[in-house]
């Protein structure tokens, strides 16, 4: 396709995930055959995600009319856990898209362009991971800021995305568990926020474990069980 004009339109419903159908399909298509290659897409498909996000973020929320939400509170003690997760999905879409116009813009500005590169390919990546079927963003408890797990299964990978996230103490890095029947497995290298932001790609299997889990653990100290007394710790059922 070389009508950038229908090409322009098919990036920003994909951008505010409205496209259904054969629109939809042509956008895949889009973005595997021709964005990559492309000189000016990529630019503004970031553009595109930037200002959605800005509208997520910005626009007040409408009360609904009062037998409405009537309704709505006698339907939600009826509604399953897992179903009361799109607002963790509506809320993580549009800090995600946010963030992939925020890197963008590093990016433009030459700061830090290799590391903001890397953030945008796994935001990204993050982004069409909770479109695929199955897809079940968990918000995980702690006692500060937001961290928000993502598998599914038909996803071959996990994504773990915080903000406003501390640092750990002096001395101590991040790591993630997932555990099944009680005991927990250490996943992937310790890690540290990047200015509050934590983003993270995994490689694993999430239909093994039940439960998700973030402590603080001494860097270059091994460790087999998480050390839930050393600061930090976020959980969730999985």
């Amino acid at each position: 396709m070389t009508d950038h004009e229908r090409i322009e339109e098919l990036l920003a419903g994909y951008a505010l995930l409205a496209l259904e159908g054969e629109d939809a399909n042509e956008a895949d298509r889009l973005l595997s055959d021709h964005v990559p290659s492309c000189p000016t897409c990529p630019e503004m498909l970031a553009g595109f995600r930037a200002v959605t996000g800005e509208l997520a973020l910005t626009t007040a929320p409408s009360p609904p009319p009062d037998l409405a939400l009537a309704r709505i509170r006698r339907e939600m003690g009826h509604e399953p856990v897992r179903r009361r997760r799109r607002a963790v999905v509506v809320a993580l879409t549009a800090s995600v898209v946010a963030l992939v116009g925020m890197v963008g813009l590093s990016i433009a500005l030459g700061s830090r362009a290799s590391r903001a590169e890397e953030q945008r390919g796994t935001a990204l990546a993050l982004l069409n991971a909770m479109q695929q079927p199955g897809a079940d963003p968990v918000a995980l408890e702690g006692p500060v800021g937001g961290m928000v797990e993502v598998s599914g299964p038909d996803l071959e990978r996990m994504y773990l995305y915080g903000q406003d996230i501390p640092d750990p103490a002096p001395g101590n890095a991040y790591q993630l568990w997932l555990g099944a029947g009680g005991t927990f497995t250490p996943i992937g290298e310790r890690f540290r926020p990047d200015g509050g932001l934590v983003l993270l790609e995994l490689t694993v299997d999430p239909s093994v474990y039940d439960e998700v889990l973030i402590t603080e653990e001494r860097v270059g100290e091994a460790v087999s069980v998480p050390t839930f007394e050393r600061g930090h710790t976020w959980r969730a059922s999985i």
